[in-house]
């Protein structure tokens, strides 16, 4: 961590718009849990915004009052700007366009993942709470980051290293003329 005074923390990012805080003066086995994790938008993405409002120019000085189409790509910089999952090991803090929900440990009764790859945050009262940027692939950090409250899934036991075994296929198959009578063996 050049250029950082020892025992400060120092940002190191990560891939897919993720960044970890550490603190220089760790130990070696400390260093490999983070402290922090954020998870938010790539920053990119205000380019796709400011692309949106170069399109919606002609338009928008087509006739009076279409300059507030304007409003659709701030909207979206505004979101892909503000939008962000904080895990620490006190907790998990979702911020969004409009809003923003901090929420213990304690309060997390576990974790839901949708076909889409989309991690929720399910409470002790079983509301949901979608995590914003947070993807499955990030399961391992947001376990290193909680401080031992989730599990690492990357060290879960495959029970025994044995592949799952099938039914085991049948040595005759039934041709149609054998349809209506009964089998010799029983």
């Amino acid at each position: 961590m050049l250029g950082h005074e020892r025992g400060t923390p120092a940002r190191r990012p990560i891939r897919d718009g993720c960044t970890i805080d550490t603190v220089s003066e760790r130990t070696a086995s400390e260093r490999t849990a983070p402290r922090r994790a954020l998870f938010r938008i790539p920053g990119v993405a205000v380019l796709g915004a400011a692309l949106l409002a170069v399109a919606a120019t002609p338009i928008a000085f087509a006739a009076p009052g279409l300059q507030v189409l304007y409003l659709v790509p701030i909207a979206l910089a505004a979101w892909v700007l503000r939008t962000r999952t904080t895990v620490d090991a006190e907790g998990i803090v979702v911020r969004t366009l409009v809003g923003r929900r901090a929420m213990r440990w304690a309060d997390v009764t576990s974790l839901r993942l949708d076909s889409r790859s989309r991690v929720r945050a399910v409470l002790v009262d079983k509301t949901e709470v979608p995590l914003p940027a947070v993807r499955t692939r990030h399961l391992p950090l947001l376990a290193a980051v909680s401080a031992g409250r989730l599990d690492d899934p990357g060290n879960a036991p495959t029970g025994g290293g044995q592949r799952p075994t099938r039914a085991p296929e049948r040595a005759e198959e039934s041709t149609p003329e054998d349809s209506g009578r009964e089998s010799p063996n029983p």
